[in-house]
């Protein structure tokens, strides 16, 4: 259907994933890593062309997440940290 072949080409247009961590997904893993007592998920996906990643973390306190949290931000491709 010429529909699908046209949004195929165009998502693909914006890169592909071949299973392997990009540079951002390997620096956002060892931060989170390095920060936090206990990992529950780390998740990197994309859709449509934006990056998207869910850490799931426990740490002993507000001070310990807040550091996290503004680490995650200075790193270069991170628009926003979302916190549930």
């Amino acid at each position: 259907h010429p529909n699908v072949v046209e949004n195929i080409c165009r998502v693909a247009s914006k890169g592909t994933s071949y299973g392997m961590p990009t540079q951002l997904e390997t620096k956002l893993a060892k931060l989170a890593i390095s920060m936090a007592q206990n990992i529950d998920k780390i998740r990197f996906d994309s859709d449509d062309g934006i990056f998207t990643g869910l850490i799931s973390v426990s740490v002993k306190n507000q001070t310990i997440l807040n550091r996290l949290v503004s680490k995650l931000l200075k790193l270069k491709g991170i628009d926003k940290v979302l916190r549930e």
